[in-house]
């Protein structure tokens, strides 16, 4: 008779398996990390872009199969990042040519420490090097037109579109190709901190603080 710890025992074994007819072991449940991916250390990179104030919020457009000014690469695709600063502009970056002549001279940035292990055993990059920095960026469209500072900006799923949050209590969104404003929002009633779109892009959300809580509003629309 096979005791019930036998069997967990016998689960957790190498099993053989056939494999386009040879026999091949499979190590999953003995262990299920084998097919983890190691992370790379992360180094700092030699570009970067300026505002006037603090930078309030950042984000990376969701999908790079966009056609965007100036900038393409052989793939055709792009890598957009969004901000936003208290100077009360919003500003798209292309980095495309400068990652891709990053990656084209092989640039490990080995003047840079190897990432160093906290207490959790997580890397750290503990410092960046600004005599690196040797590139300032140029954005690809300022996103002007909010009379207060932005808190939030964020991306449609796909990546057309941006909506930007603000002191001045209004919500804008923004055509990512022009970097004009489609429409404003207005009749919060305080600051505009957050705003998120749904999966489809076509219901937009922005919460706003008053003074015993928080308010939420909801946008749809069938054009997006």
């Amino acid at each position: 008779m096979i005791t019930t710890d036998e069997s967990m025992n016998d689960a957790n074994r190498k099993r053989v398996r056939t494999v386009d007819g040879k026999d091949s072991t499979d190590t999953t449940m003995e262990n299920n990390t084998s097919d983890t991916t190691e992370l790379q250390p992360f180094t700092s990179l030699p570009f970067y872009g300026e505002h006037k104030k603090a930078v309030s919020s950042l984000s990376f457009a969701p999908t790079t199969n966009l056609s965007h000014g100036t900038y393409n690469n052989n793939s055709g695709n792009n890598v957009l990042c969004a901000s936003a600063s208290a100077d009360g502009y919003g500003k798209i970056w292309n980095i495309t040519n400068q990652l891709n002549e990053v990656n084209n001279n092989n640039n490990t940035s080995s003047e840079d420490p190897p990432n160093k292990k906290n207490k959790y055993n997580l890397p750290q990059v503990n410092n960046v090097n600004s005599t690196a920095m040797t590139t300032k960026l140029e954005p690809t469209h300022n996103l002007c037109g909010h009379s207060r500072g932005i808190n939030d900006i964020t991306w449609s799923t796909n990546s057309q579109y941006i909506a930007t949050a603000s002191d001045d209590k209004t919500l804008r969104l923004w055509n990512v190709e022009t970097g004009e404003a489609y429409v404003e929002f207005k009749g919060h009633t305080n600051f505009v901190f957050s705003c998120r779109f749904n999966p489809q892009s076509n219901l937009l959300v922005s919460g706003v603080s008053i003074n015993c809580g928080c308010s939420c509003y909801v946008y749809s629309s069938i054009d997006i």
